[in-house]
């Protein structure tokens, strides 16, 4: 077929199909509105002459009376009234529940006979309903909702007297309980009139667009240049870096087939254009630290917006490969104590042993994490990585695994150069240039800092008592403890022996006595168990800070502070002292 049929065809057929679809949802629309209207208007009337009727003499009328009873001649004469308001109205009755389920009883039918079909008799069906006559309502759901409140029939029904629309609402006695239900049947044939009315001013508005149509598309099939011309600039715009750039052509011709090739041509250089970018993306910002943890978590944060997951972790090995150091996660609630990690409250054990790379797996897989992938660099194992990915490229997401490798390896090697091997803190050197930091940073912004200077108390006893190895435990679990209370912001080091010295930045005395405070009480209050004895220990915190507005060195700031932790010794140890700038 020719692309100039193809052209005329098409459009012709998205025309027919918009005018179609457009006029048919217009008519629908219009005949709703209108039958609405209707509706409403029956709903409101049937409630209003529901009101007027007395409910209390209905009921009475209808359990004790008969037609020759003064009640039904009253209420049938104001039936009559009500209904004779509207040419239109064509009905109206009251009914009653009898104990039979779906039969209802005529109490008052307002209708007088009539000869509806002219044919010189009057059948029984032209006659009024009799006073008590059954009648079934199973086809009427709507009127057996009535006695709950006022409705109307949800569609327009026919017979061989017209089209009707039937609305009900229900009559109250005295005490506000529905004895009764009035029904009206109001004639439709204006609305179905207007309806046919309607489709013939439709359908004729469809035939002049349609024939319009059908002009415009033969003048645009000569015009065959229009795709040829999309294609160029399709090319034109993936030549100049648009990648997303896509030819919108759905034809199954020549055109067609090349819109399709240059579109999935774009998507594959796309798809490798954004590879490069994330390796390049991952680069700069890996390389952008070498603090260990900080790395961890933008490598963590990197491969979980890559695989689009929502879960993951990195188990860290030490240097000597026997022992979990470290792990940073995503979507995990990750907590430790000296022997374990608990991911979401799994237990983890922090010494490794042999087949722990297949336990720690299994135990990822149950919290949610199926794919797992080891972390080396020249050929060392340093951790592994867990996701709940859906993987679609592993050769690409192993190039990266890569990448991240090395990252953490660098960074690892930096943050063994910085810090305690035993407690895991910032040696001093490290610790002073970062204080120096600090202390620019507060006095160009102002913003407070403190600083802590913390003192095992009787360490030299622990030592003589229990061992410098349980020295050294202690020392390494009152590392730990400082470092969960303290914040990620805070700078902590092993300043000397069993000195600890932390940075607090944007933190005034108040905060930073509390801080300390917090400290003291973590360690008092913890149990430090060696080798099945429990070991006491307490410490003491001098602190000190300023405001930004001080001209004081580095050197001033650690003096001051060693001035308040003397002054915590000297009033017993065990306590927190803060002293002010020495003049």
């Amino acid at each position: 077929m020719k692309l100039k049929t193809q052209v005329i065809i098409g459009l012709s057929l998205i025309i027919f199909c918009s005018i179609g679809t457009l006029s048919y949802f217009l008519y629908r629309r219009i005949n709703k509105m209108q039958f609405e209207q209707l509706r409403g208007a029956l709903i409101s009337y049937a409630k209003l002459s529901a009101e007027s009727i007395d409910g209390d003499k209905h009921y009475k009328l209808s359990n004790y009376g008969n037609k020759n009873s003064p009640e039904y001649v009253e209420l049938r004469k104001k039936v009559r009234i009500l209904k004779n308001v509207d040419t239109k109205m064509a009905e109206m009755y009251t009914l009653i529940k009898t104990d039979k389920e779906n039969i209802w009883k005529f109490v008052i039918d307002a209708a007088e006979p009539k000869d509806e079909n002219a044919d010189g008799i009057i059948s029984d069906d032209e006659k009024p309903a009799k006073f008590g006559e059954e009648y079934d309502v199973s086809d009427y759901p709507e009127m057996k909702k009535a006695f709950g409140g006022c409705t109307a029939d949800e569609q327009i029904s026919q017979d061989k007297w017209g089209w009707w629309l039937s609305g009900y609402a229900p009559i109250y006695n005295s005490k506000k309980e529905a004895v009764a239900v009035l029904g009206i049947d109001f004639s439709a044939d204006t609305i179905r009139r207007e309806q046919a009315r309607l489709k013939r001013l439709i359908f004729l508005m469809s035939a002049i667009f349609l024939g319009v149509g059908l002009i415009a598309s033969n003048i645009f099939s000569l015009s065959l240049t229009g795709p040829i011309y999309k294609l160029i600039i399709a090319a034109e715009a993936i030549g100049k870096g648009n990648y997303d750039y896509r030819i919108k052509l759905k034809k199954r011709n020549e055109i067609g087939f090349l819109a399709e090739t240059i579109n999935s041509m774009a998507e594959n250089i796309k798809r490798s254009f954004n590879k490069l970018s994330i390796l390049h993306r991952t680069a700069n910002i890996l390389s952008s630290t070498l603090d260990l943890h900080q790395a961890l978590k933008m490598a963590l944060n990197l491969v979980l917006e890559v695989t689009r997951s929502e879960k993951g972790a990195i188990f860290l090995l030490n240097r000597q490969g026997d022992k979990l150091d470290m792990i940073v996660s995503e979507g995990l609630t990750i907590k430790s104590d000296e022997k374990y990690f608990f991911a979401d409250s799994v237990k983890i054990s922090k010494n490794l042993e042999q087949g722990w790379i297949d336990r720690i797996k299994k135990t990822m897989d149950t919290i949610g994490c199926a794919y797992s992938f080891v972390l080396s660099a020249k050929d060392n194992v340093r951790g592994l990585l867990f996701l709940n990915a859906e993987i679609k490229d592993m050769d690409f997401l192993n190039t990266l695994m890569k990448q991240v490798s090395f990252a953490i390896e660098n960074a690892g090697l930096f943050h063994e150069a910085i810090t305690d091997s035993l407690t895991g803190l910032y040696l001093r050197r490290y610790f002073q240039i970062q204080l120096e930091i600090e202390t620019k940073r507060t006095k160009r912004y102002k913003t407070p800092l403190s600083f802590l200077m913390i003192d095992i108390d009787f360490f030299k006893k622990i030592n003589d008592k229990f061992g410098h190895l349980a020295g050294d435990f202690v020392l390494a679990q009152i590392s730990r403890l400082i470092k969960e209370t303290l914040r990620d912001v805070d700078v902590v080091s092993r300043f000397g022996g069993e000195e600890i010295s932390a940075v607090l930045p944007e933190t005034n005395k108040n905060e930073a006595l509390l801080t300390a405070e917090r400290i003291r009480k973590a360690v008092e209050n913890y149990e430090f168990e060696y080798k099945g004895k429990i070991i006491k220990v307490t410490i003491s915190v001098g602190v000190f800070s300023i405001s930004g507005e001080e001209e004081l060195s580095s050197e001033q700031i650690i003096k001051n502070a060693d001035l308040a932790l003397y002054k915590a010794k000297s009033d017993g140890r065990n306590r927190v002292c803060g002293e002010k700038e020495d003049g």
